[in-house]
């Protein structure tokens, strides 16, 4: 490492990574919110730590890779280093998609209106709400079903009463940001039942978006510690 700083970042850049700010919000979600933390921190402090000090540790005595490390304490070892090597190979591949998901969004908002706030666009269905036009339907239907008799209502009403209670669901309601994340990012046409043997068309913007992280990765790492600790340098900030 040129610099302590290079190192000190690089490793900040390590520990904080995408699954700490994207997936882990959701597990500690779906795993009981507050009562989460509790498992969480004790499986850090007694596991995760103690690992994560140790591969710290071998790499700065033997000053190898993970494969070459664990072969030179035991040759027996070896496949350790290669385990590492492949789950990190095959972590980028959804990660990396992940990131070019906010590539996308980053274009994206570069319009003048957000294209994820209304629900005028192609891609929209019936069930797209926004916040003010839910609450106004909620409303509207509110005072129908207060005001609404079985005698009293002519049968255009009763349609749209009928109708009006249906939406009332929320299985009906979907905001426009899922929709576009679903129909318009994911291309996931609500019709089209994917398979293995089915997966559609190649969505060229978001593959246009992975191939720009994939240069930024190979650009990041392309004469090793080197650049990796500067871009580390300037991503954190």
């Amino acid at each position: 490492w040129s610099e302590k700083l290079d190192f000190l970042l690089s490793i900040i850049g390590f520990a904080v990574d995408l699954a700490n700010i994207w997936r882990f919000p959701y597990l500690c979600y779906k795993n009981g919110g507050g009562a989460f933390l509790i498992p969480y921190v004790l499986s850090v402090i007694l596991g995760g730590m103690p690992l994560f000090y140790l591969e710290l540790l071998l790499g700065q005595y033997y000053h190898q890779g993970s494969i070459t490390c664990w072969k030179k304490i035991c040759p027996l070892l070896a496949g350790i280093g290669w385990a590492v090597t492949i789950i990190a190979f095959y972590t980028d591949f959804y990660y990396n998609v992940v990131i070019s998901w906010g590539l996308y969004y980053l274009f994206a908002s570069l319009k003048r209106y957000l294209p994820w706030s209304e629900c005028n666009h192609s891609w929209n269905t019936k069930d797209c709400f926004t916040v003010n036009t839910r609450r106004n339907f909620l409303a509207n239907c509110m005072n129908r079903t207060n005001n609404s008799s079985s005698s009293s209502t002519s049968s255009l009403d009763r349609s749209l009463y009928e109708n009006c209670s249906e939406h009332l669901t929320h299985s009906r309601i979907v905001s426009p940001a899922q929709e576009y994340f679903h129909l318009q990012v994911y291309r996931l046409k609500p019709e089209r039942n994917l398979s293995l043997g089915n997966l559609g068309h190649i969505n060229y913007e978001n593959l246009a978006c992975l191939a720009i992280i994939y240069l930024i990765c190979y650009f990041s790492m392309w004469k090793g510690i080197k650049t990796s600790g500067k871009v580390k340098l300037n991503w954190d900030f």
